[in-house]
């Protein structure tokens, strides 16, 4: 039986429905760390945050939604996969992913891109490659596949 390893990818997408909620949220009527958002009929007139205990931790929290809201970052979401062939068939073999990773964390995103590397390596070596054969494949990277 012929196997390689053609490619190891690092893939990482933007998560175009995060669950921003750790941060916050926007509603009627006050929580316990509330800012004012709007007086504007038909729109919410509090932020509410969450994961907080003070209102200087609620003022960065409020920051940091809108400026998710104004594209200012993003929610990513990372993966691994392998190109590989096993007699003459080529497949692609991916992690698990993991999403919810804030862009302007550089620190957090390599940390997840190591993660999902070892968790494709587990995954091959569970389907017969060796550590050798996954540190000598070609290695890419791709941010933002559509």
């Amino acid at each position: 039986m012929y196997k390689a390893i053609n490619k190891i990818v690092i893939v990482t997408e933007i998560d175009e429905y995060p669950d921003l909620s750790y941060l916050g949220n926007f509603d009627d009527a006050p929580g316990d760390f509330p800012i004012q958002y709007s007086n504007e009929p038909g729109e919410y007139h509090f932020f509410n945050a969450s994961n907080v205990e003070n209102m200087e931790q609620a003022l960065q929290n409020y920051k940091k939604v809108i400026a998710y809201n104004n594209n200012e970052w993003s929610c990513l979401i990372v993966s691994a996969e392998a190109e590989i062939n096993v007699n003459g068939t080529p497949q692609t073999i991916t992690s698990s992913g993991f999403c919810g990773i804030e862009s302007d964390s550089p620190e957090s995103i390599k940390e997840v891109e190591n993660e999902q590397l070892n968790e494709l390596r587990d995954v091959l070596i569970c389907l017969g490659f060796t550590v050798e054969e996954f540190g000598k494949a070609c290695f890419e990277k791709i941010k933002y596949k559509e």
